[in-house]
């Protein structure tokens, strides 16, 4: 016994001696460990989602508040005895998720499968991708759901890495020393998934989601996500010379634009449909409906398009999962081009088109709970899908305008700014006045640098629609509460140009290309050449 306790003390000292050893020979060749950045979205994205999301407090949960930089919170408990009859169910995803009404849903349970009592418990989380969904669903198991409706797909490759060694973050002391470092990063190693390997790790996750599902005999509401056609899917940089020699000549010169934005989507092959927005745009403008219908329609992301098909052919191999295609029904209402009549984001619906959802989620639980229903009774969608299109322009969602044209103003540049710019041409096109009365309301009210950019999309719309003076104006007081910002100086120099005004252009390209040396090749001369060279041809 005694020689026992003897080898263990000699093995632990050898052991130590060797990792204090080891860690001294790291520190001469490395250095002391640099300090970790722990930064709120850091600690949000990659250690707070091992927390549960919801917490309990006696008999009662209650949902845990998760920092995400919107103003929307949602609250929600439940007990952790079920009552008697209770149906519970789980909403689980991403942002999406999120901004379900869970109080329509449950009334519209109640309404077409009478005889229970609903409980819809939103466990969507803003920016989640599967991995994080997927701890979500390992917690909610734990709470007898007896059902669970799964949205997923729009965030997938979004984080780099996927997952980090949070335990260094997590647990005090841990990185201090290079070697709890490498040890624990040895034993929870971080997860980087790039290019094919995202949607093949979405489609491991969604499928580890189901086969768990039925094991425990819960059914699992499968919904694909459609997404808004009518903005671009790429961001393109206004100082590449190819891209904004097609970007500039989208209303110019469209079959030049057309020609330009075809050769960059030859050359991308595994990105060609990110130049789809701009064909479209450039058919548009050659008076090509034909045309333009082909761009739009398949104006969309081929990834996301793809994970979609990944949820219907999960779906078809369990009894357990029940598949709602709202990507395919709003394609169907949509003519194949949903666009911000049925969105106010790239991916984020309007409350109406929230409701067709609703409806076509009671119908699938209504298939599945009661044995007396039709699968696939969805006369209620369809109903409300006429209604809705037949109210297009006046649906009484709109009057979210006002907010949402705040948001998109007073948000920075950055690679959303073709995008936010293409949600506000909407609204000036489909309510001109109050977005002029905006317009003038911005530009009197605007006083912090980070209105600049807001003032620049308004002043850019204007712009591409000849209204020179008022796009002028936004640009000027741009560049009053933000003089640094490149961006001024880049759409004021073209508005410039186009009102025929050579000497304030080149002096405001100068002045971008003090601020941003990638415009170097920028002045009236090249902008002159691109006129030049189709002259006479539109």
């Amino acid at each position: 016994m005694k020689s026992n306790i003897k080898y263990l003390l000699l093995t632990g000292t050898g052991v130590t001696a060797g990792l204090i050893l080891l860690e001294a020979a790291l520190l001469l060749f490395w250095g002391k460990p640099p300090a970790l950045k722990k930064d709120r979205n850091l600690i949000r994205t990659y250690v707070d989602v091992y927390s549960p999301l919801f917490v309990r407090n006696g008999e009662t949960y209650s949902r845990r508040q998760i920092y995400c930089g919107w103003r929307i919170y949602k609250t929600g408990t439940f007990t952790g005895e079920k009552q008697e009859n209770e149906k519970r169910v789980f909403i689980l995803g991403e942002s999406v998720s999120y901004l379900f009404d869970d109080d329509d849903l449950e009334n519209r349970l109640a309404q077409r499968n009478p005889g229970y009592k609903w409980n819809v418990i939103n466990a969507g989380v803003i920016g989640y991708d599967s991995y994080r969904i997927s701890l979500v669903f390992d917690e909610i198991l734990r709470y007898s759901p007896d059902g669970i409706i799964l949205l997923m797909g729009n965030n997938e490759g979004c984080y780099d890495p996927v997952k980090i060694n949070h335990w260094i973050y997590e647990y005090w002391g841990l990185d201090t020393f290079w070697i709890t470092r490498i040890i624990t990063g040895i034993m929870n190693p971080p997860i980087t998934k790039k290019g094919a390997e995202v949607n093949r790790y979405f489609e491991s996750n969604l499928r580890k989601m189901i086969k768990t599902c039925e094991k425990k005999d819960i059914p699992i509401f499968l919904v694909t996500l459609p997404n808004n056609h009518m903005m671009p899917l790429s961001y393109g940089k206004y100082s590449d010379v190819d891209f904004f020699t097609g970007w500039w000549l989208l209303d110019k010169r469209p079959r030049k634009a057309l020609e330009v934005f075809r050769q960059m989507a030859e050359a991308s092959v595994d990105t060609k449909e990110l130049y789809n927005w701009y064909m479209f745009k450039a058919s548009q403008n050659l008076d090509s409906p034909d045309m333009a219908d082909r761009y739009i329609t398949s104006n969309r992301d081929p990834a996301r398009f793809e994970r979609n098909d990944i949820i219907r052919s999960l779906s078809a191999e369990s009894n357990l999962t029940i598949l709602v295609d709202f990507d395919r029904t709003i394609m169907s209402i949509s003519g194949g081009k949903p666009g911000f009549d049925f969105f106010k984001s790239a991916f984020h619906f309007w409350p109406a088109v929230y409701r067709l959802l609703y409806i076509e989620l009671a119908a699938a639980a209504r298939a599945y709970f009661n044995e007396t229903a039709e699968p696939g009774d969805l006369t209620g969608t369809l109903s409300y899908a006429a209604d809705y299109i037949a109210g297009l322009g006046k649906n009484s969602d709109f009057a979210m305008k006002e907010e949402l044209f705040n948001v998109l103003v007073d948000k920075t540049g950055g690679q959303n700014f073709e995008k936010e710019k293409s949600y506000l041409e909407f609204m000036r096109e489909l309510y001109p006045e109050w977005f002029e009365g905006s317009v003038k309301r911005s530009v009197s009210q605007s006083r912090e640098p980070s209105t600049a950019s807001g003032l620049c999309k308004l002043g850019e719309v204007l712009r591409e629609n000849n209204d020179f003076n008022k796009a002028e104006i936004c640009f000027d007081r741009a560049a009053e509460t933000n003089p640094e910002l490149p961006l001024v100086y880049f759409f004021r120099g073209l508005c410039r140009y186009d009102r025929g005004e050579q000497g304030p252009a080149e002096k405001d390209f100068s002045s971008l290309k003090r601020l941003d040396p990638a415009f170097g090749w920028i002045n009236t001369a090249y902008l002159d050449s691109l006129l030049d060279e189709s002259r006479g041809r539109k």
